[in-house]
């Protein structure tokens, strides 16, 4: 039995996130003087359940409205159809807002999805996807 864990592998992604990430990156870092690192590519379907209990029957914040099962989240498919980032600053993860928003102009010109646009639920700034 092969057992699945995340990943932050781009090759784990479909075609368009694996030719838009490094150019994404490059921009970001040079717009931003920040480095953009992947945090997670795939994840398996029981890693995104645990992720959903969060905030709900388990200790935390909420960071997902995907359930990955009823509701599957676009990381929970390989390749993956969607990538989850991480903001250094001076070797330090960054989580303001404020950080990520770049991201939103980036993405849009790279023919991307970035969370931060969503309109339902809660904003997820550091996610990326195809639409």
């Amino acid at each position: 039995m092969e057992i699945l864990m995340a990943t932050r592998d781009i090759a784990d992604a479909c075609e368009p996130l694996q030719i838009g990430w490094p150019i994404l990156k490059a921009r970001f870092e040079v717009e931003t003087g920040c480095t953009l690192i992947l945090s997670c590519v795939y994840r398996p379907v029981e890693e995104q359940k645990k992720l959903y209990a969060q905030g709900r029957k388990e200790p935390g914040k909420i960071v997902t409205n995907c359930d990955g099962e009823i509701n599957p989240s676009k990381h929970n498919v390989k390749p993956a159809k969607a990538i989850d980032v991480c903001v250094l600053r001076l070797g330090k993860a960054v989580w303001d807002e404020n950080d990520y928003l770049p991201l939103g102009t980036l993405c849009k010109d790279l023919g991307l999805s970035w969370g931060g646009y969503w309109k339902k639920g809660f904003k997820d700034l550091p996610h990326v996807e195809v639409s």
